[in-house]
């Protein structure tokens, strides 16, 4: 969850942030890196 005042729109937006998901091997994080690929980002892009 983000708060409004984060001013987070885009995927872009995240860049440089920190992004918690519950297990490495999770289902979150499948789609997480899903959502990366389809914006030109990777792991590295992120705390």
């Amino acid at each position: 969850m983000i708060k409004k005042t984060k001013g987070i729109k885009t995927p872009a937006d995240l860049r440089g942030k920190t992004i918690a998901i519950n297990s490495m091997g999770s289902t979150t994080r499948y789609y997480l890196m899903v959502l990366l690929g389809r914006n030109g980002m990777t792991e590295s892009d992120f705390n």
